[in-house]
C-alpha cells in the first residue's frame, strides 16, 4: 500500500525444491525487474524445511507511486555469495500483481478559492483543519477516491446545503439558520473498506460582530 492509513503490504513465503540435495550453501537471490521489492530484505535467508523443501520470505515496498504493479520474479539459489554457480531450480519464477492506493485526501474552496490546511491545499487524515465560513458562503469539496460524504453540525443549527454530491464532490451554501456558536464536521469515508482513516474538516462561524447583517 501506498499510505500510513491503512495496512501495509506483508511478506510472501515462498518454497522451492531441489533436484539434488546441495552439499553446501544455499545463497537465494531474487532478480526483481520493477524493483517492487523492500531493499531491506535483499538479504534472503533460506530456511530448509523437514520436507527437503527450502523457505525464504519477499517483502514488498511499503510505499510506491500508487497503481498496479504485475510482472515476475526469479529466485536462483546460489553456490556462491556472487552467484557465479546456481543450484538448478524447477519453478523459479513468481507472477505477482501489486496494487498501491493514493492516500485519501479533499481540497476545499470558499466562494471559488482554495483553501490551505497547514500550507497545503490538500486535506488528509490526522489532525482536522479549521476553516470560518460566513453565512451564504459557497463550499465545494473533491476527493481524489470515491467516498461518502458525512456532514454533522455540532453546538450550531446551521450546516452546509447542498447542491451537488457524487461520490467525489460536494458542494453548497452555509445556511442561515441559527448563530454559528459551534461547528460543521465535514468527513470522507472512502469506499474502499482498506482505508481505517478519514480525511475531515471543521468549519466555524465568524466570531461575535463579525456576522454579515441578514437585513
Amino acid at each position: 500500500m501506498l499510505g500510513a492509513n491503512y495496512p501495509g503490504p506483508t511478506a510472501k513465503q515462498i518454497f522451492v525444491k531441489l533436484d539434488k540435495e546441495p552439499s553446501g550453501a544455499v545463497y537465494p537471490v531474487v532478480i526483481d525487474p520493477q524493483q517492487v521489492l523492500d531493499p531491506q530484505w535483499n538479504q534472503l535467508t533460506a530456511t530448509r524445511l523437514p520436507d527437503g523443501r527450502y523457505s525464504t520470505y519477499l517483502m514488498p515496498k511499503a510505499r510506491a507511486e500508487a497503481g498496479e504493479y504485475k510482472g515476475a520474479l526469479q529466485l536462483k539459489l546460489c553456490k556462491d555469495p556472487l552467484c557465479t554457480n546456481e543450484y538448478r531450480v524447477a519453478g523459479g519464477d513468481f507472477n505477482y500483481k501489486l496494487e498501491y492506493l493514493a492516500d485519501a485526501a479533499m481540497t476545499v474552496k470558499l466562494n471559488g478559492v482554495v483553501l490551505k490546511a497547514f500550507g497545503s491545499t490538500s486535506v488528509v487524515w490526522g489532525r482536522p483543519p479549521v476553516f470560518v465560513a460566513a453565512t451564504g458562503a459557497v463550499m465545494e469539496v473533491e476527493s481524489n477516491v470515491p467516498v461518502k460524504w458525512v456532514l454533522k453540525s455540532y453546538s450550531t443549527t446551521r450546516t452546509i446545503e447542498l447542491t451537488e454530491q457524487t461520490d467525489k464532490r460536494i458542494s453548497g451554501t452555509l445556511t442561515t439558520e441559527g448563530w454559528p456558536s459551534g461547528w460543521i464536521n465535514v468527513t470522507a469515508e472512502p469506499l474502499d473498506s482498506r482505508y481505517t482513516q478519514y480525511p475531515f474538516f471543521e468549519v466555524y462561524g465568524p466570531a461575535s460582530g463579525q456576522e454579515p447583517s441578514k437585513e
